[in-house]
């Protein structure tokens, strides 16, 4: 599985540096290559999922591999989203004017903020199945290494959610322009 995976992240980055240079001759004409790159990392993702507790499920392995594999796209797809947030739409923002960038920012904002209620929801089911088919009891919570990393990860992750559901319900569009105003 491993050498499958690094076959595709080697064609992945190949399709990278074509779409790169694509985009410096044909600006506006690399988007089939970014949808193959798409379609590249799906599989990357079912590569890991193959190799997951899920394949060695003893209660429906088909259904489970399917889970475990729209969990980890829905939690790449939500946690890439962020991190494009964080770190690219405001140096892509800075050039415009404040209210330019009010509307911008408020576009994008909004368009994640759907996306993202989907994702989390998706993750939130995901996991519960995925829990539910490995721990049997309380116990198995903190009597295995399986419950101990899921109590690490709901420890990580809650706080993230209660923020994401504070933000979504209490940040408005006006609010939103302001912010950006304020970047």
């Amino acid at each position: 599985m491993w050498s499958i995976r690094m076959v595709l992240l080697g064609a992945m980055l190949a399709i990278q540096i074509a779409a790169a240079q694509q985009s410096k001759n044909r600006p506006g004409s690399s988007h089939i290559l970014w949808m193959v790159n798409g379609g590249l990392s799906l599989l990357v993702l079912g590569t890991l999922s193959l190799i997951s507790h899920a394949a060695g499920s003893a209660l429906w392995p088909i259904p489970s591999l399917l889970v475990d594999f729209l969990h980890l796209s829905s939690v790449t797809l939500w946690t890439g989203g962020l991190i494009v947030l964080a770190v690219v739409i405001r140096p892509a923002l800075a050039p415009l004017q404040p209210a330019e960038r009010g509307l911008a920012l408020n576009s994008v904002i909004g368009r994640f903020s759907k996306f993202a209620v989907v994702a989390i929801s998706l993750i939130i089911v995901t996991g519960i199945y995925s829990a539910a088919t490995i721990v049997y009891q309380p116990r198995d919570l903190t009597g295995t290494t399986y419950g101990l990393t899921l109590l690490s990860k709901w420890i990580l992750i809650v706080p993230l959610f209660a923020l994401g559901a504070i933000h979504h319900v209490a940040v408005s569009p006006e609010r939103r322009a302001k912010l950006a105003a304020f970047l």
